[in-house]
């Protein structure tokens, strides 16, 4: 611990204090969980996690993955974020880097939502945020997005943070057929396309794949495309077939 007290009484052990760092946060609490000596018991436990300042976390995309860094309140929390991570990057490799502190700013799960979902919807970018603040650089898989993640950056974040973008837009060049589907191809590699559950609803976390197959296909002007809907197999025949068609 940073800062604690410890304290026997007729075999009972109470103990308070700071941790030093996260990983000690999760061996003493491990520790505290486990079996302990032969006449000793845990009667109060207290033990608070690392207070950061400033409240960094980062998620970083590339043409190698997606990075998660920086901190998060708990161990909890961390898994949620690699959890919808992986939803929204499908067929991505998603490398967890994240420690756990104290100190996140009222509103910063949902701040961390509007950063996945932004970073999503990016070819290659960076989202960070630092105590209230989020900042998003990148590029967009096509002109069209740059405006409108623009704006979700500067107004959708909750009440408190303030947001800044910084989002260059390329220009499509068309490619031959063939190289169309091969691209198209490598991309769905592994991933897939998510829809709300018994519904023709895309989910939010598709939306970064589908804009970069959208962005492939509109180079690709003298290509034919085919395009399936499915479902899974709990309901009755009739009721899937006009489930897949409307997916």
């Amino acid at each position: 611990l940073k800062t604690g007290t410890a304290k026997i009484t007729d075999g009972n052990l109470s103990i308070s204090g700071e941790a030093k760092d996260s990983d000690a946060y999760s061996r003493v609490t491990t520790a505290l969980a486990g079996d302990l000596p032969a006449g000793l018991k845990l009667a109060d436990s207290d033990i608070t996690l690392p207070i950061a300042s400033p409240y960094v976390w980062t998620a970083e995309k590339s043409s190698d993955g997606v990075v998660l860094s920086g901190v998060v309140p708990s161990a909890e929390a961390g898994q949620e974020a690699f959890d919808r991570a992986q939803l929204q990057f499908s067929g991505l490799k998603v490398t967890d880097e994240q420690s756990f502190a104290g100190g996140d700013p009222n509103g910063f799960a949902s701040a961390q939502s509007v950063a996945l979902q932004t970073l999503s919807r990016l070819k290659v970018g960076r989202a960070e945020l630092k105590d209230t603040e989020h900042t998003v650089t990148g590029e967009t898989f096509s002109p069209e997005l740059k405006d409108k993640l623009t704006s979700g950056v500067e107004n959708g974040l909750p009440p408190g943070f303030t947001g800044q973008a910084v989002i260059t837009a390329p220009e499509l060049k068309a490619v031959e057929t063939d190289r169309c589907g091969e691209l198209v191809s490598a991309r769905m590699q592994g991933a897939k396309i998510q829809f709300q559950a018994a519904k023709s609803v895309i989910r939010d976390e598709s939306f970064g794949l589908l804009d970069e197959i959208s962005s492939i296909v509109s180079r690709c002007p003298t290509a034919r495309l085919e395009i399936n809907g499915h479902t899974d197999s709990d309901g009755g025949e009739a009721y899937n077939q006009r489930l897949s068609e409307a997916r």
